[in-house]
């Protein structure tokens, strides 16, 4: 999901239909927190619509789910099919730009300053 936001007391999200299709009253889980969620209503191009494609953005408007409880990032799954979750996993990176005042990687090597604890959200689909 790439924001959320309420309107006339209902929750709506919006992001991209990744795999599969979307239908009105779907039972969706909200991952990683493993909330449940109904599709109320459905938009495509700003026309609310009874069904939605693979590869669409979506407006979504959810029933069960807190303003609080949906971040960016997150991903609604169909209830039966949940996205796995973990808590370490292993990745090769390539650097393709360092910084013009540390050219060299070494050992804490920083390229962002980040404040706050952070999380990484990473997904694959069909």
């Amino acid at each position: 999901m790439i924001t959320r936001f309420k309107d006339m007391g209902s929750l709506f999200v919006l992001g991209k239909l990744e795999a599969g299709t979307l239908r009105r009253q779907d039972a969706l889980t909200l991952m990683p927190k493993r909330k449940p969620a109904t599709v109320k209503a459905l938009f495509v191009d700003e026309l609310e619509v009874d069904v939605a494609q693979a590869g669409e953005n979506v407006l979504i408007q959810v029933q069960g789910l807190n303003e609080e409880d949906v971040n960016s990032g997150d991903v609604l799954c169909e209830a039966s099919r949940c996205a796995n979750r973990t808590i370490m996993f292993d990745a090769q990176i390539q650097v393709l730009d360092l910084l013009p005042h540390r050219p060299i990687i070494t050992n804490a090597y920083q390229a962002v300053s980040l404040s706050l604890p952070s999380s990484m959200h990473t997904y694959a689909s069909d």
